[in-house]
């Protein structure tokens, strides 16, 4: 049902409105237990924002970091690195903390 929804609304509404329907089905999928059902969608989202929101929602937070880090966003990277931290995903505040010191915008302990 929701596919043929999303198919019926794409090139209808803007993409800041396409990536929040999408986001939406996603957390449906997530609460209701279907993460992989989840994860299909995320191909679909148009933003970065909300490429790294779903894939934190999905708990793929390497993979948010790996997209957040294409295309040089700080902003994401800090967002990513609190996820990871509040998760104890060690590895990935690690990466997170490593761009950050590079990129001149500090690392540290805690979330960002």
């Amino acid at each position: 049902r929701v596919h043929g929804l999303l198919r019926n609304v794409k090139g209808t509404i803007a993409d800041a409105d396409w990536d929040a329907i999408v986001l939406a089905a996603i957390e449906v999928h997530n609460k209701a237990g279907r993460p992989k059902a989840a994860d299909k969608y995320v191909a679909q989202l148009l933003s970065t924002s909300a490429i790294v929101s779903a894939l934190i929602a999905c708990d793929k937070l390497k993979s948010a970091y790996l997209e957040a880090v294409k295309v040089r966003s700080v902003d994401e990277i800090r967002r990513i690195r609190a996820a990871a931290f509040a998760t104890n995903a060690d590895r990935v505040v690690a990466l997170c903390d490593k761009y950050l010191a590079t990129a001149g915008s500090g690392g540290g302990v805690g979330p960002a």
